[in-house]
Protein backbone atom coordinates (compact mmCIF):
# COMPACT_ATOMS: atom_id res chain seq x y z
CA UNK A 1 0.00 0.00 0.00
CA UNK A 2 2.72 2.09 0.77
CA UNK A 3 4.49 1.76 -2.85
CA UNK A 4 1.43 2.41 -3.97
CA UNK A 5 0.86 5.55 -2.20
CA UNK A 6 4.26 6.71 -3.29
CA UNK A 7 3.80 5.69 -7.06
CA UNK A 8 0.50 7.77 -7.17
CA UNK A 9 1.99 11.13 -5.47
CA UNK A 10 5.15 10.70 -7.74
CA UNK A 11 2.60 10.21 -10.52
CA UNK A 12 0.97 13.31 -9.41
CA UNK A 13 4.08 15.48 -9.29
CA UNK A 14 4.72 15.27 -5.76
CA UNK A 15 8.29 14.60 -4.56
CA UNK A 16 9.33 12.40 -1.55
CA UNK A 17 11.74 14.65 0.90
CA UNK A 18 11.79 12.77 3.70
CA UNK A 19 10.43 9.34 4.66
CA UNK A 20 6.59 10.05 5.46
CA UNK A 21 6.25 13.79 3.84
CA UNK A 22 5.60 14.60 -0.05
CA UNK A 23 5.17 17.96 -1.16
CA UNK A 24 4.96 19.67 -4.36
CA UNK A 25 8.51 20.86 -5.86
CA UNK A 26 9.28 24.45 -3.50
CA UNK A 27 6.49 23.53 -1.00
CA UNK A 28 8.52 21.22 1.78
CA UNK A 29 7.73 21.93 5.21
CA UNK A 30 10.53 24.32 6.24
CA UNK A 31 9.19 23.71 9.80
CA UNK A 32 9.70 20.23 9.90
CA UNK A 33 12.72 20.76 7.81
CA UNK A 34 14.13 22.61 10.48
CA UNK A 35 13.67 19.62 13.51
CA UNK A 36 15.34 17.21 10.77
CA UNK A 37 18.64 19.12 10.45
CA UNK A 38 18.65 19.72 14.39
CA UNK A 39 17.54 23.73 13.87
CA UNK A 40 17.64 25.63 17.04
CA UNK A 41 14.12 26.99 18.16
CA UNK A 42 12.42 28.57 20.96
CA UNK A 43 9.34 27.78 22.15
CA UNK A 44 6.64 30.47 23.94
CA UNK A 45 3.44 29.04 25.50
CA UNK A 46 1.82 26.31 27.65
CA UNK A 47 4.11 23.02 27.24
CA UNK A 48 5.82 24.90 24.36
CA UNK A 49 9.49 23.41 23.79
CA UNK A 50 12.67 24.65 22.82
CA UNK A 51 16.01 23.64 21.95
CA UNK A 52 18.73 25.89 22.52
CA UNK A 53 22.80 26.29 22.49
CA UNK A 54 24.56 25.15 24.87
CA UNK A 55 27.25 27.30 27.07
CA UNK A 56 28.50 23.99 29.22
CA UNK A 57 31.58 22.24 27.38
CA UNK A 58 30.37 18.65 26.10
CA UNK A 59 27.25 19.49 25.84
CA UNK A 60 25.56 20.45 22.61
CA UNK A 61 22.35 21.61 23.29
CA UNK A 62 19.63 22.07 25.82
CA UNK A 63 15.78 20.99 25.52
CA UNK A 64 13.25 22.61 27.67
CA UNK A 65 9.50 22.37 27.86
CA UNK A 66 7.25 24.60 29.55
CA UNK A 67 4.55 23.23 32.24
CA UNK A 68 1.49 21.34 30.42
CA UNK A 69 -1.20 23.41 31.95
CA UNK A 70 -2.15 27.45 31.98
CA UNK A 71 -2.22 27.69 35.30
CA UNK A 72 1.55 26.34 36.26
CA UNK A 73 2.51 27.98 32.83
CA UNK A 74 1.64 31.34 34.67
CA UNK A 75 2.45 30.79 37.81
CA UNK A 76 5.84 30.07 36.31
CA UNK A 77 5.90 33.90 34.40
CA UNK A 78 4.76 35.25 37.87
CA UNK A 79 7.12 34.28 39.89
CA UNK A 80 9.92 33.89 37.74
CA UNK A 81 10.17 30.18 38.58
CA UNK A 82 11.64 29.19 35.18
CA UNK A 83 13.28 26.12 36.86
CA UNK A 84 9.64 24.91 36.13
CA UNK A 85 10.50 23.88 33.24
CA UNK A 86 11.64 19.95 32.28
CA UNK A 87 15.00 20.50 31.01
CA UNK A 88 17.59 17.96 28.85
CA UNK A 89 20.96 18.47 28.47
CA UNK A 90 22.13 16.39 25.10
CA UNK A 91 25.87 15.57 25.37
CA UNK A 92 27.89 15.84 21.98
CA UNK A 93 27.63 12.16 21.38
CA UNK A 94 23.57 12.19 21.46
CA UNK A 95 23.86 15.33 18.99
CA UNK A 96 26.01 13.35 17.04
CA UNK A 97 23.40 10.15 16.75
CA UNK A 98 20.13 13.19 16.37
CA UNK A 99 22.10 13.96 13.58
CA UNK A 100 22.44 10.79 11.99
CA UNK A 101 18.74 9.53 12.93
CA UNK A 102 17.39 12.75 11.61
CA UNK A 103 19.14 13.33 8.70
CA UNK A 104 18.28 10.12 7.32
CA UNK A 105 14.91 10.70 7.09
CA UNK A 106 15.33 13.02 4.87
CA UNK A 107 15.59 11.54 1.27
CA UNK A 108 18.72 13.46 0.30
CA UNK A 109 20.27 12.08 3.55
CA UNK A 110 23.29 13.91 5.40
CA UNK A 111 26.05 15.42 4.01
CA UNK A 112 29.56 14.13 5.31
CA UNK A 113 30.84 17.68 5.14
CA UNK A 114 28.44 19.26 7.35
CA UNK A 115 28.33 16.58 9.73
CA UNK A 116 32.42 17.33 10.24
CA UNK A 117 31.58 21.17 10.28
CA UNK A 118 28.63 20.07 12.62
CA UNK A 119 30.27 17.14 15.36
CA UNK A 120 34.23 17.70 15.00
CA UNK A 121 34.06 14.08 13.23
CA UNK A 122 33.49 12.71 10.28
CA UNK A 123 30.82 10.21 9.91
CA UNK A 124 33.14 7.36 8.64
CA UNK A 125 35.19 8.33 11.56
CA UNK A 126 32.62 8.29 14.09
CA UNK A 127 30.28 5.14 12.41
CA UNK A 128 32.48 4.13 9.39
CA UNK A 129 31.90 0.28 9.82
CA UNK A 130 28.44 0.13 10.91
CA UNK A 131 28.15 2.34 7.50
CA UNK A 132 30.00 0.28 5.87
CA UNK A 133 27.78 -2.96 6.97
CA UNK A 134 24.69 -1.20 5.99
CA UNK A 135 26.17 0.04 2.62
CA UNK A 136 26.64 -3.65 2.10
CA UNK A 137 23.08 -4.83 3.00
CA UNK A 138 21.62 -2.66 0.63
CA UNK A 139 19.97 -0.19 3.18
CA UNK A 140 23.14 3.14 2.84
CA UNK A 141 24.38 4.49 0.28
CA UNK A 142 26.88 6.92 -0.16
CA UNK A 143 26.79 9.10 -3.16
CA UNK A 144 28.02 12.76 -4.07
CA UNK A 145 29.08 13.20 -0.33
CA UNK A 146 25.86 12.45 0.98
CA UNK A 147 24.40 9.26 3.35
CA UNK A 148 21.42 8.11 2.30
CA UNK A 149 18.96 5.53 2.85
CA UNK A 150 18.06 3.30 -0.01
CA UNK A 151 14.05 2.94 -0.76
CA UNK A 152 14.74 -0.14 1.09
CA UNK A 153 16.74 1.10 4.09
CA UNK A 154 13.75 3.85 4.33
CA UNK A 155 11.64 0.68 4.84
CA UNK A 156 13.37 -0.89 7.56
CA UNK A 157 15.00 2.32 9.12
CA UNK A 158 14.53 1.53 12.92
CA UNK A 159 16.29 -2.01 12.38
CA UNK A 160 19.49 0.51 10.00
CA UNK A 161 19.63 2.74 12.94
CA UNK A 162 19.64 0.11 15.75
CA UNK A 163 22.91 -1.60 13.99
CA UNK A 164 24.73 2.45 13.33
CA UNK A 165 23.77 3.16 17.70
CA UNK A 166 27.12 0.92 18.10
CA UNK A 167 30.69 2.32 16.66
Amino acid sequence: MYDSAIRTLQASGFMQYEISNFALPGFACRHNIGYWKRAHYLGLGVAAASMLPSQVPDIDCVRETNPATLPAYLEMIRSHAFHLREREQVSEEEARFETLMLGLRMTKGIREQDFLHTHGISLMSWRGEGLKRQQRLGTLEFENGFWRLTRFGMDIQNTVLVDLMEP
